[in-house]
Order: C-alpha cells, then sequence, then structure tokens
C-alpha cells in the first residue's frame, strides 16, 4: 500500500475534525480509529510487526500530508512514529508486547525518572517518575519514558562520568495521565 495516497485519503475526514481537534485538545477517536485503520502509526515499523516497512522518507512524507490537513493530526502521528523507532533495540517478545495488536507509543525523551535495578522478585528494574505531558497520549496503548540509572542512592555512572540511562516502556494500564 501507499502510504502517501492513504493520508491524502483521509485529509478531508481530518479537515473535517480539525476544529474539534482544537477544541477538545486531541485527535478525536474516530480519527485515531481511521489513521490506525490505514497504518499510519506503523509505517516503519518491519511486516512481523504489523508494520508496512517503508522508508522513513516515505513515511515523513506521509505525514506532511497528514499535516497539510491538520498540524495535530500530523504531529501525533509523527511522535508516535519517532517513538516505533526503538523498535530496532528490543527483542521479539517485548516488540509483540507493544506493537502487537497496532500498539502506539507515546512518550518523552528526557531521563527524569529513576529506574533502580534489582534481583527481586525478578532481575529488571523499578521504575518511579513523572514526566511532562506527551503528545498523542490520549490513544497511546504504551508509554516511553527515560530514566537515569540508580545503584542506591547515586546515579549509575559510564566510564566517561555520564548518567547511565535507559528507556523503559509502560502499558497504559499502569500509567495516570493528569
Amino acid at each position: 500500500s501507499d502510504p502517501v495516497a492513504a493520508a491524502r485519503a483521509l485529509q478531508p475526514m481530518i479537515r473535517a475534525a480539525a476544529a474539534r481537534t482544537e477544541a477538545e485538545r486531541r485527535v478525536p477517536q474516530e480519527v485515531i480509529d481511521a489513521l490506525v485503520e490505514a497504518g499510519m502509526f506503523h509505517m516503519v515499523l518491519p511486516a512481523a510487526l504489523g508494520g508496512g516497512e517503508h522508508s522513513p522518507i516515505v513515511a515523513a512524507r506521509a505525514v506532511e500530508e497528514l499535516a497539510y490537513a491538520d498540524a495535530s493530526t500530523g504531529w501525533v502521528v509523527m511522535l508516535a512514529q519517532q517513538s516505533s523507532i526503538f523498535a530496532i533495540f528490543m527483542n521479539d517478545e517485548d516488540n509483540a508486547a507493544i506493537f502487537g495488536n497496532g500498539g502506539i507509543l507515546a512518550g518523552t525523551a528526557r531521563p527524569i525518572g529513576r529506574a533502580v535495578w534489582t534481583e527481586s522478585p525478578a532481575p529488571g528494574y523499578i521504575v518511579s517518575g513523572r514526566w511532562p505531558f506527551a503528545s498523542g497520549s490520549s490513544h497511546a496503548t504504551w508509554f516511553m519514558g527515560e530514566c537515569v540509572v540508580y545503584d542506591g542512592s547515586e546515579p549509575r555512572k559510564d566510564s566517561d562520568g555520564n548518567n547511565v540511562t535507559r528507556a523503559v516502556f509502560v502499558p497504559r494500564d499502569a500509567v495516570t495521565v493528569f
């Protein structure tokens, strides 16, 4: 399929909803549903994850077409596309959990959370924090935030003395949006 043509086909619907998007400060669910159906949130993801495997250039052109109809709609699709790039760094199981069934990411790339390594109850991080607003959070199924890794009460440092950070992914039901 051609995501640029699909984006153009969605323009009348997006334009018709633009005033509502502005008034409600979120893209209406029926527009989100149409964007999902057209594959707009997963254009660059591999086919194995339900994506279209399109180049970033093609995805950018499709986002441009969406933004031409309504800048806010283009913005939230663009941000979800950027967040999906993390898929190349994750294992198949995590990718399936996040992107399977049409998962959509929203998040912020500022390491302001706290991640403390633990072995109990299983190896992993205990994550806490409060991140600023993430565009697209009204329709996101997963959230991404960056954290500074702590060993006890001190930030872990790399060989250059910089804080070690991690991107963490949290399902919607474990997040409170204010």
